[in-house]
């Protein structure tokens, strides 16, 4: 269901965060714009095997063919290219620029929002009561601290839909997950804020002090009542 709602299987990642607490989770990745990132690595490879390479090999008689150009070090062979007086001279230089591959820019690397979607039973909560047990509690403090922004879909909201249609089903889990993406988006703005708040500050305090000495500098003294 919830890789209908993103787009395909390569953007849900089904297994163990937490190693020790031997249970599954439902991990989901997205970028500062809301879009899923693809973290199923075994999906990602498998779809990049399918597509075909595309590519030329370089050799000389292709560079001889570009440049309208003789490279064959032998001139008794048969294979020379025709002769022009007009063709580019071959350096060193155009050679390696020809033959090495071009170094890709690296992308600088976004800020990725890390879910962790936890579906609960009921052996999860206390008896009668939804509040959770230790173990489960402990579970969502760690991934917390690991910087996943957890995703609690709890019995008493998830059961009641399983009798309800796949529309249904979409909607509530869209809404459980970017509601999730708003709150967590805002939390990073306030911790950006209180972060760059006291030197924003700091500054702003430095530019009023200059701003008053300046004026107190070039301001003429009013003349004395007595002179």
């Amino acid at each position: 269901m919830l890789e209908t709602l993103l787009g395909g299987p390569e953007f849900v990642k089904h297994h163990m965060i937490l190693p020790h607490t031997r249970s599954k989770d439902l991990e989901v990745h997205f970028d500062i714009n809301n879009k899923p990132i693809p973290i199923n690595a075994s999906i990602v490879k498998a779809e990049r095997s399918k597509k075909k390479p595309i590519g030329i090999q370089v050799t000389d008689d292709l560079i001889s063919q570009l440049l309208n150009k003789n490279l064959n070090p032998f001139p008794d062979d048969t294979r020379d290219g025709p002769k022009n007086k007009d063709s580019a001279r071959i350096t060193e230089d155009l050679l390696s620029q020809l033959t090495t591959r071009r170094k890709l820019d690296k992308k600088p690397v976004a800020e990725v929002i890390k879910l962790a979607l936890q579906v609960s039973n009921r052996n999860h909560y206390c008896y009668g009561q939804k509040r959770l047990l230790g173990l489960h509690n402990m579970k969502r403090r760690q991934l917390q601290k690991l910087g996943y922004v957890v995703v609690e879909l709890p019995y008493w909201e998830w059961y009641p839909l399983t009798k309800c249609s796949q529309s249904e089903k979409l909607s509530y889990l869209h809404y459980k997950v970017f509601e999730s993406l708003d709150q967590a988006r805002s939390a990073l703005m306030d911790t950006k804020w209180r972060i760059w708040s006291p030197k924003i500050w700091q500054k702003g305090t430095e530019a009023f002090a200059v701003n008053i000495s300046l004026s107190l500098r070039y301001t003429s003294p009013s003349p004395s009542p007595l002179t």
